[in-house]
């Protein structure tokens, strides 16, 4: 390659020669085995920022201008390794650990053995890291550097091996670095993105039968798998969990293996028969389906909890399920935990206790393990003590969207004072339970106390605020429906401290909060909206440049048109695409007739051609604008037929373009 070039393979880098003509050979060599899909070969245009760990080199390769962010980014990986060496009694065991952003990726990242590949979407500065950062990827694809690289699945029908270890790799580290509430919901997230899946296919986690080997690469894989490792962890205990991990990493090492080799290893060090659990949840489709009840007899003293499986067992099995009870007993100013730990083997199940008074809530499944859904039949008392003493992160989630689904100014109450809880995944969840009723009915309320949140510790806390603050802006200032009257109505007072919170999050240090601010802001005073528009012009935020594209493009501003087209070709996949293709269609519904046609030029290209759906869906909605020329309408027929994502044949087929 040119000389000026800096590359990066598998392995060790053995020899550099520089040839004739500014060019140079590089041999890059792994002396350990590792399966052909590992490889990779990369060379452009990087700076590289070096680390290590126990003497092993660990570094960075970035696109020159992010270089100074290296280590903000990518810097916790040495004491990630570390991490799972210890966790996993297994040290690192390839020669050293490297990272490297790319353009125009095929898909988020890949866990090349010590070279690991991720999309650019990870170069990113300061700021835009204050919004979250990529320790869930990283982490992902380096957990795989023993379960994937070090021992690697034997098809692709076992590709859980690989895939949903890493995927809980994630978990651990959250729950190291983080802690556990964090950690729970990470997982719980991961639980909501498989059920999403479920509603469309139930598959096996090992499959041996597939039409494509990407047909494996789903949530059942990633994050289902992820649960099933956590549920196994719960019913063999840390001890065992780990122990057989250390077992099947080191009978197995640099080879390829199956399912049944992880089932045996956890056996040997439990002296338990896992084939049950690894016949239902590995082997099996579907997930559990719980239906939970209680009452309490105060002439008995008896608490009775029903627990009943509901799922369709013609297609998944009755399952064996190890879970605990929980229930919550007022002692005083505080309150008396009373578990109970059962196995649940049929599909309708009464237990029943004897108690010296009324529970205050009982909670099924207390530790929220179990890999299913679960619906809990609970008075509205009985969600509210559990807001109140719930301990792990799904037991408040789960209180916090029972009370949301209710308009009762207690409930509204009770989540207005999670506002408040010292855990900012908490604090979030509460803001998201403010539904619009709540909005409604307690503007007067809600709109201090979301102000409050602008001056979160949080960026993610801010961002959310801002984002709620910008939908109350645009609701207020939209049309009015056909009764005349607004979903929201403001006083000039409360315009007035909207106003001052907008114009205070557009200078916030966290880019999506400025973004959501300036767009709110834009609804209430357009002058003060287009001041922060023209400060944000040029900033490194996908999401914030899209904002003032869109502002632009309204305003019909000279530039809207050529700023616009720069940035649509800079957003790569990123979603912010999508809306600002159906702005750019409305732009040009009025365009000059140059400009127009050069637009629609553009909107064609990407309906037809882009690699990304949702950029081609939101071209063919901005081209749906000029359907009345017949040669718009005639492209639109044709590459609705043409399509072959099966997604968007059926947005197109169905008319919900």
């Amino acid at each position: 390659m040119p000389d000026t070039l800096t590359t990066l393979s598998n392995g060790v880098m053995v020899r550099s020669v520089k040839l004739p003509g500014r060019l140079r050979a590089d041999t890059w060599q792994l002396n350990q085995p590792h399966a052909p899909y590992l490889f990779m070969l990369a060379a452009g245009t990087f700076g590289v920022v070096k680390d290590s760990w126990r003497g092993k080199e660990v570094s960075y390769y970035l696109d020159p201008e992010y270089v100074p962010y290296a280590r903000s980014i990518f810097g916790r990986t040495p004491e990630m390794i570390e991490f799972f060496s210890t966790r996993l009694g297994t040290p690192y065991p390839w020669p050293n650990y490297r990272e490297i952003v790319i353009h125009d990726f095929v898909s988020g990242a890949m866990e090349n053995t010590t070279a690991v590949t991720f999309y650019d979407a990870l170069n990113a500065d300061n700021r835009s890291l204050l919004d979250g950062n990529h320790d869930d990827i990283i982490s992902h694809e380096l957990f795989h550097h023993w379960f994937g690289d070090y021992v690697t699945t034997e098809s692709w029908a076992n590709l859980p091996l690989n895939e949903s270890f890493a995927t809980y790799g994630e978990y651990l580290w959250f729950e190291h670095k983080d802690g556990r509430l964090a950690a729970d919901r990470h997982l719980e997230a991961d639980l909501k993105r498989y059920l999403e899946e479920a509603n469309e296919k139930r598959e096996p986690l090992i499959r041996y039968y597939y039409r494509d080997r990407e047909d494996m690469f789903d949530r059942h894989t990633y994050q289902k798998g992820g649960r099933v490792l956590h549920y196994l962890r719960y019913q063999l205990g840390d001890d065992a969990f780990f122990a057989g991990l250390k077992l099947y990493l080191s009978k197995h090492a640099y080879q390829p293996v199956e399912i049944h080799d992880l089932r045996q290893a956890f056996e040997q060090v439990s002296g338990r028969d896992l084939q049950r659990f690894f016949e239902q949840w590995f082997m099996s489709a579907g997930h559990p389906e719980i239906q939970t009840d209680y009452s309490y007899d105060s002439n008995t003293h008896r608490l009775e909890v029903s627990i009943t499986q509901t799922q369709d067992r013609a297609y998944q099995p009755l399952y064996e399920l190890p879970l605990a009870v929980e229930v919550v007993l007022p002692a005083g100013a505080s309150v008396q935990r009373l578990r109970y730990p059962v196995t649940i083997t049929s599909a309708d199940t009464t237990l029943s206790y004897t108690l010296t008074e009324a529970p205050l809530y009982v909670d099924v499944d207390a530790d929220k393990v179990i890999p299913g859904l679960l619906k809990e039949d609970k008075p509205f008392e009985g969600w509210l003590a559990q807001l109140d003493h719930g301990t792990r992160y799904k037991q408040l989630a789960d209180a916090l969207d029972a009370l949301a689904d209710t308009s009762s100014p207690v409930a509204y109450r009770a989540i207005l004072n999670a506002l408040n809880h010292p855990y900012w995944g908490l604090r979030l969840k509460a803001l998201e339970a403010l539904d619009q009723r709540h909005l409604e009915q307690n503007l007067s309320t809600a709109l201090p106390r979301l102000v409050e949140l602008m001056r979160d510790p949080r960026a993610e806390i801010r961002s959310a605020a801002s984002e709620r603050l910008a939908s109350i802006a645009e609701q207020a200032s939209a049309p009015k429906d056909p009764t005349g009257e607004s979903s929201i109505t403001l006083a000039d007072a409360e315009r007035q401290i909207l106003m001052d919170a907008l114009k205070l999050g557009v200078n916030d240090s966290s880019y999506l909060t400025t973004a959501s601010s300036i767009r709110g802001l834009y609804r209430l005073q357009s002058s003060a909206a287009l001041g922060a528009v023209k400060k944000n012009k040029q900033v490194r935020s996908n999401e914030l440049r899209a904002v003032v594209a869109n502002v632009l493009l309204a305003e019909r501003t000279d530039d809207a048109y050529a700023y616009t087209v720069d940035l649509l070709q800079r957003l790569g996949s990123d979603f912010a695409g999508y809306t600002l293709l159906q702005s750019f269609g409305q732009y040009l519904t009025a365009a000059e007739q140059t400009e127009q046609e050069a637009g629609l030029n553009l909107l064609m290209q990407r309906a037809e051609h882009d690699p990304t759906w949702y950029y081609r869906l939101g071209a063919m909605n901005a081209l749906n604008g000029f359907s009345e020329r017949p040669d718009i309408r005639s492209f639109i027929q044709r590459v609705i037929l043409a399509e072959k994502n099966p997604r968007l044949r059926s947005l197109y087929l169905g008319g919900g373009r």
